[in-house]
């Protein structure tokens, strides 16, 4: 007689100053239609309550005893946990009731994880909330070009923890894309993923989010170590998805050069092109055959600045046509 598969999944909180956060978490945590088998909070040095609160509704708790960041403390919740699967969720986001219920049903497998569907809100109203789907990741049969290409929040992912350990966990020293350099990496493991085309997760957007609160130069030194670190440790079949990736990232930099910091921005901008060089990419595969052909002959940033001074242009006209 077969024994049936458990489905068992680990939560795992990585938190640092979140004590504000916490109680309308929990509140989601005990609300679950079915719950998680364990609920695991790393307190990475916070100056506020967030360790005696998290202890106090229930959860292990982990204690640093420095601050040491994302990549640091999702690690030391993989060795914690005690569950085939596990479910990163942010100290700041919320859940579903029926997130456990509903992700359990895409675990087909030991080596199936499941994604979601993931709501935007944003608590200062500064834009609208929104939906992002994901349908792809169940479907692709390149899931490294698709991490690679589209950002996948951890609060919509459930992994086979097994899995998590043989890609190498995560990279302790960094504080961004700490997130995006796992998922590439565990994407050239034998990982499938079930899609449930649900928001069975939320990720809130705010003033005190890492992302909102640290400036876009500050992050990019990190932003570009996980897409060198892409160029260095995936198969060299993926050099043209890290190159185009490279290349839209130069000129999103390139764009919004302006201001006191324009040619810091510039600056930038240059460095994702040239790793984008050492992958034999001159020219973004999706763009126009003249673009590309610039691109070719005269580089990049001849076509960034042809192209920005169109995007000016056309935004003036528009502007004052209205």
């Amino acid at each position: 007689m077969t024994t049936p598969m458990s489905k068992a999944i680990s939560l795992l909180i990585p938190c640092y100053n979140a004590a504000a956060f916490l109680p309308g978490l929990f509140d989601r945590i005990n609300r679950q239609t079915t719950p998680f088998n364990e609920v695991i909070v790393y307190d990475d040095h916070s100056s506020d309550k967030s360790a005696e609160l998290a202890g106090r509704f229930g959860a292990r708790v982990l204690r640093g005893s420095r601050t040491r960041g994302p990549g640091f403390a999702r690690n030391r919740l993989l060795e914690a946990a005690t569950s085939p699967w596990v479910h990163y969720h942010d100290a700041d986001d919320w859940l579903s009731s029926r997130f456990v219920e509903r992700m359990s049903d895409a675990l087909l497998s030991p080596d199936h994880g499941a994604a979601c569907a993931l709501r935007v809100v944003y608590l200062d109203g500064s834009e609208p909330d929104s939906v992002l789907r994901f349908p792809e990741v169940a479907t692709t049969d390149n899931l490294v070009a698709l991490m690679i290409r589209q950002f996948i929040h951890l609060d919509a992912l459930v992994f086979p923890k097994h899995l998590i350990k043989a890609a190498g966990g995560f990279v302790d020293q960094m504080r961004f894309s700490e997130d995006r350099d796992l998922l590439a990496r565990i994407a050239e493991t034998s990982v499938r993923f079930g899609y449930i085309d649900e928001p069975l997760a939320t990720w809130t957007k705010h003033a005190r989010s890492l992302t909102r609160s640290r400036p876009t130069l500050a992050q990019a030194p990190y932003r570009r170590w996980y897409l060198h670190r892409c160029y260095h440790k995936l198969s060299r079949r993926h050099r043209k998805t890290i190159g185009n990736q490279a290349l839209y990232v130069a000129w999103m930099f390139y764009f919004d050069a302006a201001g006191p910091e324009a040619d810091a921005y510039r600056r930038e901008a240059r460095r994702w092109i040239y790793l984008a060089r050492l992958c034999n990419q001159r020219y973004e595969s999706c763009r126009s055959l003249p673009e590309r052909l610039v691109g070719r002959f005269l580089g990049p940033e001849v076509v960034f600045r042809a192209r920005r001074w169109y995007a000016k242009r056309r935004a003036r006209l528009l502007a004052a046509g209205g």
